[in-house]
């Protein structure tokens, strides 16, 4: 997948690799699945994979969160629709494929999701390694990521979601609001009508340069 710096081994115009991993079923529950490698993130509404995606474009929220990540994730199927995942990544937002500090980044997230409504909420939480300028210059700053996703399924041919997402960076201090509301309309068999409307709340320029900033698609 091209044009992403959130995947392994990629650049803006370069490929990288979105998903490799090894992963084990055990009989606990309704199922316990341990998995480890190059995981896809559990947090967000959008995806790589524009075609599973409400939108033929990826979003400005898209933007504030991870999209794969090295480590390992656990997930529980817990029945009655719902499952908890707990894992640990090499950075708690962007992808790092070798370890660049003695800690290590925490991803967790609890879904439901029933006929025609699902809500999940997830957190990662650790240090980045955000150096610059060589050894002397290395700085892990703490970083938190909160995210909430809640989707309805009104009719066959209608669903919606509201996608929130909360960035803090400590030291120095950063906060970024980031919220996407979504919906599409199926008129026929292969073909239906989307509209998103995202804002994001970024005073300290973290994921933009110019700060504050809304789209319509």
């Amino acid at each position: 997948v091209a044009g992403s710096n959130n995947l392994a081994g990629c650049g803006p115009t370069t490929l990288g690799i979105y998903s490799a991993s090894a992963s084990y079923m055990m009989p606990l529950m309704d199922g316990f699945t341990f998995a480890a490698g190059i995981l896809p993130t559990v947090q967000g509404a959008e995806v790589v994979q524009t075609t599973q995606n409400l939108n033929v474009t990826r979003g400005i929220v898209w933007g504030t969160q991870p999209v794969t990540n090295v480590g390992f994730t656990g997930t529980l199927d817990m029945g009655g629709g719902f499952s908890a995942v707990l894992g640990m990544m090499n950075n708690p937002t962007f992808v790092e494929v070798t370890d660049s500090n003695n800690s290590k980044g925490l991803t967790s997230r609890l879904n439901y999701g029933g006929d025609k409504f699902s809500i999940g909420a997830g957190v990662n939480w650790g240090k980045a390694d955000t150096r610059s300028g060589g050894v002397n210059a290395e700085v892990y700053n703490k970083i938190l990521l909160f995210n909430v996703v809640a989707s309805v399924d009104p009719t066959d041919n209608w669903t919606a979601y509201v996608d929130y997402t909360l960035n803090y960076t400590k030291g120095p201090d950063s906060t970024t609001h980031g919220i996407a509301i979504a919906t599409r309309l199926a008129v026929l068999d292969t073909t239906g009508i989307a509209v998103r409307g995202e804002v994001l709340m970024d005073d300290d320029a973290q994921y933009s340069a110019g700060g504050n900033l809304w789209s319509v698609t």
